[in-house]
């Protein structure tokens, strides 16, 4: 019986683990993602559709979309899984802190 109790506890620890980390990675996610599938489906529509849905106009729009509904993960998961919340916001404070390390460094390295 005490074993069984002590791979439960393993288990648990385990899974709080992996939650823990799935936060970070959406946490961080929130800096790349939407560029890239914004890219991948503006890329998409551009073969598929009219002339109208070129990537160079709706690339904008699409990243934007995707960047919303990012956002709505990463709350989604906060309020519903647990565990989630604190590695998303560590996740995202350091992509935001990237975002505004480059930032800075265009600013000051501007000609």
């Amino acid at each position: 019986m005490a074993a069984r109790e002590e791979r439960s506890v393993e288990a648990d620890a385990a899974r709080g683990r992996s939650i823990r980390l799935l936060g970070w990675l959406s946490g961080l996610g929130v800096l790349v993602v939407p560029w890239v599938l914004g890219g991948i489906l503006a890329s998409v529509g551009g073969m598929v559709g009219p002339e109208s849905w070129s990537p160079e106009r709706t690339f904008g729009r699409l990243a934007g979309a995707c960047l919303v509904v990012w956002l709505l993960w990463v709350a989604y998961g906060s309020v519903t899984i647990h565990g989630f919340r604190r590695g998303a916001l560590v996740g995202g404070a350091l992509a935001l802190s990237a975002l505004g390390l480059g930032y800075v460094l265009l600013r000051v390295l501007q000609p």
